[in-house]
């Protein structure tokens, strides 16, 4: 089969084409840094490089979870010391009123310090982060503490556990009901008040109040340390997510960006590829005195 000129020429420039395209790319390499540009350069690599993007997008939302539990648990611990704290001025106000020495008239200023005192528990009971109630369970919205009919101070949320997602199937509770926190704190105080009031019985101060006082404290202690390990395990939880962003991050370099040096010399022996087949196309192509003779 005889080759034509025509067809010569145009296998010569389908090769001059593809060897230049091919330095267009490795110079668009080396000038944007990226190795995949678009899903054609590597079909393979770039669905490895989403999956780890993927990967890499749960986990920078269960840190924002983790956060997000490490605050309110934060939160709810410095609320319930504060809590203690009104505790332990309530049990050294029980005592002051379960000595005999104390006159009517000075039990009834202590009732006065316990119905204070009593008021600035339930606003630490009904405290809010981000207009939602801390301590009402799932019911973030309605005020977990409130006086009924009766004037008595009862629980109106519920005792559910907000989980926060940190990890595949592993979730951390980053709330406590008020009902596991406050216990039966309120009918204490309201009790001792009633007590301290003339007219009530002071002994129930010594055998029931303090006792009730001292086990509603310990709750607290409890719940807290009960926060505390949950912080503690968000703490090394945040700790591992930070070390798979690393690895993904190195995972995400190597698929997508170009390795400098050796895009250097690819792209200077591309250079040479380029010049070798445009000279010889040139040299295929040049006239010969047979030409000029004809």
């Amino acid at each position: 089969m005889r080759i034509s000129n025509l067809m010569l020429s145009q296998k010569s420039a389908d090769r001059v084409s593809s060897q230049l395209s091919r330095l267009a790319d490795l110079q668009d390499q080396l000038g944007t840094g990226k190795r995949l540009r678009r899903p054609s350069d590597d079909p393979a690599a770039t669905a490895q490089a989403m999956e780890v993007r993927r990967a890499a997008a749960n986990m920078e939302q269960y840190n924002k979870n983790a956060e997000e539990a490490k605050n309110m648990l934060s939160f709810s611990d410095s609320t319930l010391g504060q809590a203690y704290s009104i505790l332990a001025q309530a049990k050294q106000t029980a005592l002051a009123g379960a000595t005999d020495t104390q006159s009517a008239e000075s039990r009834q200023a202590l009732a006065d310090q316990v119905s204070a005192q009593i008021d600035s528990l339930e606003r630490l009971a009904n405290t809010r982060m981000r207009d939602k109630y801390l301590f009402a369970g799932q019911q973030v919205s309605r005020q977990p503490f409130a006086e009924d009919g009766a004037g008595n101070i009862v629980y109106q949320g519920d005792t559910r556990l907000t989980m926060v997602e940190v990890g595949q199937n592993d979730a951390v509770a980053a709330n406590v009901p008020g009902s596991k926190a406050f216990g039966q704190v309120f009918e204490t105080l309201q009790k001792l008040r009633d007590n301290l009031t003339i007219g009530g019985n002071p002994a129930e101060i010594d055998t029931d109040r303090l006792k009730e006082l001292q086990a509603d404290m310990d709750r607290i202690v409890q719940v807290r340390a009960r926060l505390g390990e949950r912080a503690a395990y968000l703490e090394r939880t945040q700790d591992k997510i930070m070390r798979f962003q690393e690895e993904f991050s190195s995972w995400t370099d190597n698929l997508e960006n170009v390795e400098i040096a050796k895009a250097v010399v690819d792209l200077k022996a591309q250079e040479n590829a380029y010049q070798a087949v445009v000279a010889g196309t040139a040299r295929l192509f040049q006239p010969s005195l047979l030409d000029f003779l004809r």
